[in-house]
This record gives C-alpha cells, sequence and structure tokens, in this order.
C-alpha cells in the first residue's frame, strides 16, 4: 500500500456544505452513485457496476471499485510510472471509511482523505486534502501542473458531491420523505448506521 505518512499535499479543499454531515458520509462510503453524480468525471473509469464491500469491522470498512486503467490514463492518472505498488492495489481505487466522519481513498499512488464534522443538523464542514509519494512529485517534469490539475480534480469532484448533498438535505428535510431500499452495492451504509447505533446506546463510549 501507499506509504501515507510519507506522502505530500499538492491540492486542498475546504467548504461549508449546506447539509447533514451524515449524508456526506454515506455518499462517500460507496460508489454506486458515480453513474448518477460523476458520470463525466469519475463513473468513465470507476465504474459504479464493479463495487464491492472488502473488508469491515466494527469501527471502519474498505470498499473496492474496480479500475478500467486505459480509461484512467486519459483522465491523468498515469498507472505506468515506477512503483512500489502491487498489482493489486494498482488496479482499483480502495476507499476506507474510519467512523463517524472521515475516509481515505486511494488510486494507484494518488491518495485523498475527506473529513466531515457537523456545524448544525444541515450544515457540515468538509475538508479534503490531495496527496503524491515525494518521488513522484520529483519525477514529474511539470509539478506545477500536476498540482493545478489534482487541485481542479478534487474541487469538481467534490462540488458535485455537496450539490448532491444539498439536494438530499432537502429531500430528508420533506414532511413525504420515506426509507428507501438500499443497493447490494451500498453495503457500506447499514455498518456506519450500526456503528451511530452503538455509539448512541452507550453514550459515546467505547466498550
Amino acid at each position: 500500500t501507499n506509504d501515507l505518512a510519507a506522502a505530500v499535499t499538492v491540492a486542498r479543499y475546504r467548504k461549508v456544505w449546506i447539509g447533514n454531515w451524515k449524508l456526506g458520509v454515506e455518499n462517500g462510503s460507496e460508489s454506486y452513485h458515480h453513474t448518477g453524480i460523476h458520470p463525466a468525471t469519475v463513473e468513465p473509469y470507476l465504474p459504479s457496476r464493479g463495487t464491492y464491500l472488502e473488508q469491515a469491522t466494527d469501527d471502519w470498512a474498505l470498499h473496492r471499485t474496480p479500475l478500467l486503467p486505459d480509461v484512467a490514463a486519459a483522465y491523468g492518472f498515469d498507472l505506468e510510472r515506477p512503483s512500489a505498488l502491487d498489482a493489486d492495489d494498482r488496479s482499483a481505487m480502495k476507499i476506507a471509511t474510519v467512523y463517524p466522519g472521515f475516509l481515505i481513498l486511494t488510486i494507484g499512488d494518488f491518495a485523498q482523505w475527506v473529513s466531515w464534522i457537523p456545524i448544525s443538523v444541515d450544515r457540515t464542514l468538509v475538508t479534503s486534502e490531495a496527496m503524491f509519494p515525494q518521488e513522484v512529485i520529483d519525477a514529474e517534469s511539470d509539478e506545477a501542473g500536476l498540482r493545478a490539475m489534482t487541485e481542479a480534480g478534487i474541487h469538481q469532484v467534490n462540488g458535485e458531491d455537496e450539490a448532491a448533498t444539498v439536494l438530499l438535505q432537502r429531500a430528508a428535510s420533506s414532511s413525504r420523505a420515506r426509507r428507501g431500499t438500499l443497493s447490494t452495492k451500498e453495503p457500506v451504509l447499514p455498518l456506519f448506521h450500526r456503528y451511530l447505533t452503538r455509539r448512541l446506546a452507550t453514550g459515546g463510549r467505547r466498550d
């Protein structure tokens, strides 16, 4: 896996979203939504159809979405550069959701973390950073271009997730809102809510 402790931040994102923090965590914890929310920015090289739960504990869950390398290259992911990652790690996006409000994802040597901190019932501070290993940055002929492309990318994708969160908040606040059925591509969501149920039942204590 990536040596995240040695990774270098190349882009940052920070914004208050109009929506409950749990909606953001739910959205980020599955790739099923790519087809509807990120049809042109993510779905082409990380298709929703292939996502599945790889591993889970009481405190975190890891889901995996297979990567289409040829398409990813067209979107700026250089998967041919020398890397310490094995073929398995280079062939997918892996997203670890650490409850209650943090996740980190990797795509090859690229890594990004996202944090959701509640401000109120319908306001959430969302912070994110994108990172590469130092050796990747050192080998890049256009470091400024790499940073600019990464900055634009995380702002665009996070912007799409923000827009979805705003709409979800409106829908969840409606008097006509009803429970829906989860897709088999969304297994982290019930695990997340079971975590919240356990913490609420114990007053936030870890037993």
